[in-house]
This record gives C-alpha cells, structure tokens and sequence, in this order.
C-alpha cells in the first residue's frame, strides 16, 4: 500500500474530530487526476461544515497541507477539498449513499479502512524498526571484528 504523508495526516485530522466511516481509495494506477480520495462521513451539515472548518484550520499549520481548494461548503452536503494530490470527501450520510463516490472508484482502486491504514502504517514501522536494529547489529559485529583483528595484530607484534 502506498501512502502519502498529506493521506496519513488528513485521516488524522477528520479523525480527530469524529469523522466516521473513513476510506482511502488509492487511485494511483488508474492515472487518475488525484492520487488518493479519502471520503468520510458526517453526522449532519453541521458536522460536515464542523469538519471543514478544522481541516482549514490545521491546515494552515502545515506547510504540505497550505495549498487547496475547498467546494461545496455552503451547502455542506459534500464539501471536497482539493490538496492537489489528494482529494477530501466530506459527505453527510444520506448524499455519500446517494453518490456512490466510493462504488465508483472500486473499479481498479485499492480501498482502505482508516483502521486498516494505521494498521499498514504501523506494521512498516515495526519493519523499519527491525531493519535498523538489524543493520545496528551488523555495524557493531563489524567493529567489534576491527577492534579484534586489532588485537591480534599487536599480540603478534609484541612475540
């Protein structure tokens, strides 16, 4: 799975501030205008409009995250913010079932669950972890050889 940082810190944001049922659709392979969709969730148009307004809000203090187009504020039934690689769907219930935008990407995308993203996320973590433990132990197997061969050389110069 392959995810941005602006993917990660989005989830989070709308995560935060109770998003709910939140999926990442990863369009990358179908040359798709965006990278990824996320869509989400609100309880009301006050939710959503609640949601838009903290996303702007973080956004502005991140430097990534600065640069976007909002549409659909008004209404707030379906704001979409545009963060040029990503798009944001925020949907109350009723029009996300209306529109479908999910169903319509399953087609050659890969979606994820939030859950199922911090799941990923952490399991690379872990991995990387491991790799620098690893290359750790390597790295000091090699000294400690150094400093041996060292040894071993001054023994034999002091007979």
């Amino acid at each position: 799975m392959k995810v941005n940082d602006k993917v990660v810190k989005l989830c989070k944001i709308i995560n935060d501030i109770k998003a709910e049922d939140i999926v990442v659709c990863n369009t990358t392979r179908l040359k798709n205008v965006v990278d990824f969709h996320i869509i989400c969730t609100a309880t009301s148009t006050a939710h959503v409009r609640g949601i838009a307004d903290f996303v702007e809000e973080k956004s502005k203090e991140d430097d990534e995250l600065k640069d976007y187009f909002r549409e659909g504020y008004e209404q707030s039934e379906w704001v979409v913010f545009d963060f040029d690689d990503v798009f944001l769907h925020i949907f109350t219930k009723d029009v996300r079932e209306r529109y479908s935008l999910q169903k319509m990407l399953l087609d050659g995308a890969n979606i994820y669950s939030y859950k199922h993203l911090l799941q990923h996320l952490k399991k690379q973590e872990d991995l990387k972890i491991k790799l620098e433990q690893k290359e750790q132990k390597k790295v000091k197997s090699k000294e400690k050889k150094v400093v041996n061969q060292q040894k071993n050389k001054k023994l034999k110069g002091e007979k």
